[in-house]
């Protein structure tokens, strides 16, 4: 059993700085994309466009990338799946609460990316 609990330790590890910088990496993609528009996001309030209807805006505009990076990255993660399955014991091939965990948690940072720099 001192085996398949180094692999699973080992797995773990590995999956929780694959999320890290994932996470670090959706932060830097969205703040990058928002940024230039931040003059332009100036503009409007000054003229008077209200708030909540600016910051819509980016958020909508941005989910698109997000909508795309997670579509992208659940089935990247499925077909892995089916790779760790045959090193790992009694692990099923898809763990909805793991993929849940992660895609919320992304989606979190993808989230305050946005809007801080909005």
């Amino acid at each position: 059993m001192r085996r398949p609990r180094i692999t699973a330790a080992l797995v773990t590890v590995c999956a929780g700085l694959a999320t890290l910088l994932a996470a670090i990496a959706v932060h830097r993609v969205l703040a990058y994309s928002v940024a230039p528009r931040v003059r332009e996001t100036g503009v409007r309030l000054a003229l008077g466009a209200e708030p909540g209807r600016v910051m819509s805006m980016v958020l909508g505009q941005e989910a698109g990338l997000v909508r795309t990076g997670l579509l992208m990255g659940l089935s990247v993660a499925l077909i892995a799946g089916r790779l760790v399955t045959a090193l790992l014991f009694n692990v099923e091939l898809s763990d909805p609460l793991a993929l849940l965990g992660a895609a919320s948690t992304l989606i979190g940072i993808a989230i305050l990316s946005t809007t801080v720099p909005a």
